[in-house]
């Protein structure tokens, strides 16, 4: 009666229900809830009662925790679903919209990895970050609204619907790939914008227009490469040096780099194969490797007067026609009609394009001068060159005659060379051109070459006074209106005039599934029916 009296709760809580017994009869038997049993167990002054007491401060912790914390409740929800045995495809249907409250100021990483029913996020508040995978791959996910500090690495990784982002003021800082081929169309970065990471909305196919802010200072390589729809964007005032393939594949027509530039980086702007009009400022220095390849747009270049570095793979496989360097360059030169670059202390021709003439000047062939100069099929390197560098005319698919002085004395690794994967040896392999014959002096540098490095040669007379091949007449010992298949036959070209410097020749067929033919002696075979043409260069 004292306990009812003072209001203790583990007297007035418990009462006596009838309940089946041992014997089978229903007796009236002593029954609590779920906290006064709790509130019970507490009581118990015994050591045994220490284990369940622990576990209630555990779970009672936890619980403040999620009231300070509520994206702890939202993590205990899916960990409380799964043990209880619901498929994630469950768990998924109810968590297509989310509004996540202010009291929220990080969302943990993985957190909705791969909800594929997750259609729209809306943060109430300002979230201090979003984490490391936070949304990866949700592709059904359109929409996250709401204002947010820092965006981490994959936050919104390959969510393939997602079309508007959350970007406003107070972000500082986005991740690498955390908008990796999503659906966004046009962005006005904030002010506050500091950083944006690696491939941070690298092959977003959608992407047409981007304003970057002046205080941006960090843009890192690869930002919007592969956003083939871009066509409007700006270099901000807060980056002084364009980073390696932050542009590549990008689709607009011309391009005016702002004055502010110092360097443009690698493959900076590849591919951009609508681009027409290039405008390079003074103010830029440094032209790195490949930083218009493939720009087929563009037809001429002048290096510009204070670009003391440029590499000689800057424009491969671009659409150059007439290349020439600004006459106040210290560093480089063009010689008239050369359509080269020269480095003009060192007599080195550092860029070439299809239609190149070298300056009897020069004395050294630089690295990747004329790497993927995919045009030519035919060079004679002049008299009084003496060294040919590494790569000089790599991937350069259509040249089959190459003719080397025996003033060259020095000829660097993988002179004319392909890279393919080897699927069986699992790596890339670096093979010499098959179709490649050079021309060259016996036991000179450049026929030692080619032996040991398994490329096909003639052999031609030392003249150091070069008389050019005019013409070249092609007979064929075989009727062609007789011509059967398995027959064989040779094909002989003389190049004229008779005292021309190089005589060399190198045949070969435009279809090899009709004629097959030995580079160097002309040796031919029939092998299928139908109508082709022997070449003799």
């Amino acid at each position: 009666q004292r306990l009812k009296e003072e209001g203790n709760e583990t007297v007035t809580n418990c009462h006596q229900l009838k309940m089946k017994a041992s014997d089978g009869k229903m007796r009236l038997t002593d029954v609590a809830d779920t906290e006064q049993l709790f509130r019970l167990i507490q009581s118990i002054p015994s050591p045994k009662a220490e284990p369940f007491k622990l576990w209630i401060a555990q779970i009672a912790r936890e619980r403040l925790d999620q009231l300070q914390d509520p994206e702890l409740s939202i993590n205990q929800a899916l960990m409380d679903y799964k043990r209880l045995g619901y498929s994630d495809n469950w768990i998924n249907q109810r968590l297509k919209s989310i509004e996540i409250p202010a009291s929220v100021k990080m969302i943990d990483k993985c957190v909705f990895l791969q909800n594929s029913n997750l259609t729209s996020v809306t943060l109430d508040g300002v979230v201090e970050s979003i984490g490391e995978q936070a949304f990866y791959d949700c592709e059904q996910l359109q929409s996250v609204t709401g204002g947010v500090e820092t965006i981490g690495e994959q936050a919104f990784y390959k969510c393939v619907s997602l079309q508007t982002i959350p970007i406003s003021e107070g972000l500082k800082s986005i991740g690498d790939w955390a908008f990796w081929s999503t659906a966004v169309t046009e962005i006005v970065f904030p002010e506050s914008l500091k950083s944006i990471g690696e491939s941070a909305f690298y092959e977003c196919k959608q992407l047409q227009s981007i304003k970057l802010p002046d205080g941006l200072t960090d843009l890192a390589p690869y930002a919007f490469g592969d956003c083939d729809a871009l066509t409007s964007f700006n270099i901000p005032k807060g980056i002084t040096e364009i980073p390696a393939y932050a542009f590549e594949w990008a689709g607009i027509t011309s391009l005016d780099i702002p004055s502010h530039i110092t360097k443009i980086g690698e493959g900076a702007f590849g591919f951009c194969e609508n681009m027409i009009s290039l405008t390079i400022p003074d103010s830029v220095t440094e032209i790195d490797a490949m930083a218009f390849q493939g720009c087929e747009g563009l037809k001429s270049f002048e290096v510009p007067k204070n670009v003391t570095k440029l590499s000689g793979n800057a424009f491969r496989s671009s659409g150059i026609t007439t290349l020439t360097v600004s006459a106040e360059n210290p560093v480089y030169s063009s010689p008239a009609g050369s359509n080269a670059v020269i480095e003009t202390a060192t007599n080195k021709l550092v860029m070439g394009i299809y239609g190149t003439e070298i300056p009897k000047t020069v004395k050294i062939i630089g690295k990747n001068s004329f790497e993927s100069c995919l045009k030519i099929s035919m060079f004679e390197i002049p008299y009084g060159v003496t060294t040919i560098e590494a790569e000089a005319f790599k991937e350069c698919g259509s040249l089959r005659n190459l003719t080397i002085p025996k003033t060259v004395t020095s000829i660097g690794d993988n002179l004319c060379y392909f890279t393919y994967f080897d699927r069986n040896l699992k790596k890339q392999v670096t093979v010499p051109s098959d179709k490649l014959v050079i021309n060259c002096v016996k036991d000179s540098a450049a026929h030692k070459y080619a032996v040991a490095n398994g490329y096909k040669f003639n052999l031609i007379k030392d003249k150091p006074e070069t008389i050019y091949a005019e013409d070249i007449k092609v007979t064929a010992n075989v009727d062609e209106t007789k011509l059967k298949v398995g027959d064989t036959f040779k094909v002989t070209a003389t190049v004229l005039p008779e005292n021309a410097t190089n005589k060399g020749v190198t045949y070969y067929c435009e279809n090899e599934d009709i004629v097959t033919i030995d580079a160097v002696t002309g040796e031919a075979k029939a092998v299928g029916a139908g109508k082709t043409y022997i070449v003799a260069a």
